[in-house]
């Protein structure tokens, strides 16, 4: 297919390619072309200015993910792109509220909330490893029970 000379139309025959999977790079601007092609309708998010694909008017059997959708950050690009597949997938997104009812779940949450997810951030104040380094000099200097030390 191409587009007639005047603009205002397509002409020639339709091409179609079969595949299993498109994947598509769009750096800072999304790159939202293919899915406008396939049928799917955009809105315009006015606090960065960009076009993202509508999740209301989404052709089904597909999903759009990174900077096609939206996301410019690493963080976002990976938590949000799990849920999408999650999602997409027909898994639950709250897969974790089966376990509400034990007694350690409130604290694994809260430990995951506060501590798991900076472990990833590359910009969390973090103390270097040298610090650390005398702690577990003295820890392992002198064994506490040993069956190599005789009583």
């Amino acid at each position: 297919m191409k587009l007639s000379k005047d603009g205002g139309s397509i002409v020639g025959n339709k091409v179609t390619y079969k595949c299993d999977c498109l994947g598509i790079s769009g750096g800072w601007t999304p790159m939202v072309h293919l899915f406008t092609q396939s049928g799917g309708k955009l809105k315009f998010r006015n606090n960065d200015n960009v076009f993202i694909p509508d999740e209301n008017k989404t052709p089904s059997e597909q999903i759009s993910v990174g900077s096609s959708n939206g996301d410019f950050e690493l963080d976002d690009v990976i938590n949000n792109t799990v849920k999408s597949i999650k999602i997409f997938l027909g898994l639950d997104k709250n897969m974790r509220d089966k376990y509400k009812d034990n007694p350690y779940f409130e604290s694994c949450r809260e430990f995951c909330e506060k501590y798991d997810q900076n472990s990833f951030d590359p910009d969390y104040d973090t103390l270097d490893l040298d610090f650390f380094i005398p702690m577990v000099k003295e820890l392992f200097q002198k064994p506490k029970k040993s069956i190599y030390l005789q009583s």
